[in-house]
């Protein structure tokens, strides 16, 4: 059986969002704290683990979804907006799930306080040939537009090449759900790079939708083994 366990690891301890006009511990606009400074963290105390969508699952997609949120004095969670997005159907998976989540608040001079913060949400596989994998599939959509969803197709393999290899390319799904045009834009392994142009090649998706039609869309295919994938180039 080859997805044998899933895995929705997600951190207790809850990360600051670094933004270089605020300054740490202070009060910021709306009201909101940074920790730090006097500050305490929040801290989870239950949650609802995410679930994989059906495309992801099947592809077997492990990715990092990371989100901005406000933890308020109650412990509740608002405002949660993703920052870094993993693509198929994973960013909303995410979102639904942490807007569940009960914390014990961020404490100020004893006494609870809102605080801005950032998550990540893990989604991962068990599987021996993608092992150490993160991967992300965004697309530039026009407004109202869908984005494709994956029909058929599996992540590539992990690389002969030991240590840490990543990839990038651009594609486009046509309005038949054909990828077409791919364009290697950052490579650090050449066979790597073929095995995976080949795989993306035979992928399928139900294409984008625009009031009613189906259209072109761009997309940026990103894959690391051993961290994150490094952030996608500007294109030309």
């Amino acid at each position: 059986m080859k997805h044998l366990i899933l895995i929705c690891s997600i951190p207790f301890l809850i990360s600051i969002l670094a933004m270089a006009q605020a300054v740490s511990g202070s009060e910021p606009h709306r009201g909101l704290y940074r920790i730090g400074n006097g500050v305490s963290a929040p801290v989870v105390l239950s949650k609802a683990e995410p679930q994989y969508t059906e495309e992801a699952r099947k592809a077997g997609v492990q990715a990092i979804v990371v989100a901005s949120l406000v933890v308020r004095e109650d412990g509740s969670s608002v405002d949660v907006r993703v920052i870094r997005k993993a693509g198929f159907g994973l960013d909303e998976k995410a979102v639904e799930s942490i807007q569940t989540w009960q914390f014990k608040p961020a404490m100020k001079e004893g006494k609870p306080v809102p605080v801005f913060a950032t998550v990540e949400v893990s989604f991962r596989l068990l599987l021996e040939d993608r092992e150490n994998q993160t991967t992300r599939l965004n697309f530039t959509l026009p407004q109202g537009a869908s984005r494709p969803e994956l029909i058929s197709g599996e992540i590539p393999a992990n690389p002969s090449t030991p240590g840490d290899q990543s990839l990038c390319i651009r594609l486009q799904v046509g309005a038949d759900g054909k990828p077409q045009n791919l364009t290697v834009l950052d490579s650090t392994d050449a066979k790597w790079e073929q095995a995976a142009l080949r795989k993306l090649n035979s992928w399928r998706f139900y294409p984008s939708m625009l009031q009613g039609n189906a259209v072109e869309a761009e997309g940026v295919f990103e894959l690391a083994h051993g961290g994150e994938p490094p952030p996608a180039k500007k294109q030309e």
